[in-house]
């Protein structure tokens, strides 16, 4: 709770939750999101009786998000041994777990109506621009603010926030498992991104996908168009995890000085703060991802 409302901590809010899951089987990782989540909902229900005004809408919509959260959460770092759920790849839960969380978002903002989240996007832009005028940061006097609200927003629903979705699970996954190797206590230990692969099938989704987002803007379909853009934010997304850890594969193979793999590392780094190569830079580390289909880039000798 103390991180849910931590700010920029606010994104590490599972995490205590997956480093003590991954030291227990899986039922026990299974309680302890439960129990998070009956936390949670006493704590914002007795939030709602003291307030002024009560909000029990908002109650709702925050219990609901919150207990998406955990249950995807819970798939993620403790998949059930249940069915077809137990074969399902740490890339497939992650990106379904997003989805369902970026869906119940979005489907908040449709109900409250956009224009309650365009609002303070656009004030905030004005105070921002506001205080660039004030340091005597010029370039800025024609921009409008609204537009850039308007632009975020769109950018938001058109895969930018199931990006942010999928960062939330992979990052906390990534840090848990750390954190449960540190203290010696990972009874399901989490492989490195070097491992990480993505279904043989994503191909064909991400081809659908980006077939379904060109008959959408062509027909005017708009809700096709955005679950569309979303499906192919997410694959390009696996693609270029995939890729990362391709790349990885041969920074860790070739560079084994600390000075080589600290110049490898230096080069990424100017690469990924670097405009345009750094769009070129993703680009390949995507494209370097998806030829793995049919090249198999990380074969070990034997």
């Amino acid at each position: 709770m103390l991180l849910q409302a931590g700010g920029v901590f606010a994104f590490f809010f599972i995490l205590p939750l997956g480093a003590a899951a991954l030291g227990k089987p899986v039922k026990a990782a299974w309680i302890i999101c439960a129990m998070s989540f009956v936390v949670n909902t006493i704590v914002w229900t007795v939030r709602v009786l003291l307030a002024a005004n009560a909000d029990w809408s908002g109650l709702v919509w925050e219990c609901g998000v919150i207990g998406v959260v955990l249950v995807s959460w819970a798939w993620v770092i403790a998949p059930p041994n249940i069915g077809s759920f137990k074969s399902v790849s740490a890339a497939n839960r992650i990106a379904a777990g997003a989805a369902c969380m970026f869906a119940l978002i979005a489907a908040n903002m449709a109900s409250v109506g956009f224009e309650t989240f365009i609002r303070p996007a656009d004030e905030y832009v004005r105070n921002s621009l506001a205080l660039l005028a004030d340091a005597g940061i010029m370039g800025f006097e024609g921009v409008d603010a609204r537009d850039i609200a308007e632009r975020a927003l769109t950018l938001t629903l058109h895969g930018g926030g199931i990006a942010a979705c999928m960062l939330f699970f992979a990052v906390n996954r990534q840090i848990s498992a750390s954190l449960a190797r540190m203290r010696g206590n990972n009874s399901r230990p989490i492989p490195g991104i070097t491992n990480f692969y993505t279904g043989r099938n994503l191909v064909w989704v991400l081809a659908f996908a980006l077939l379904g987002a060109v008959a959408a803007k062509h027909y005017g379909f708009f809700i096709v168009g955005l679950a569309a853009w979303n499906v192919v934010t997410a694959a390009v997304l696996l693609y270029m995890a995939q890729g990362a850890g391709i790349a990885l594969f041969y920074a860790t193979k070739w560079a084994r000085t600390p000075f080589s793999r600290l110049f490898v590392a230096f080069l990424a780094a100017i690469m990924v703060i670097s405009a345009p190569f750094n769009v070129l830079f993703f680009g390949g580390i995507a494209v370097l991802g998806l030829s793995e289909h049919w090249i198999p880039l990380r074969k070990t000798e034997s």
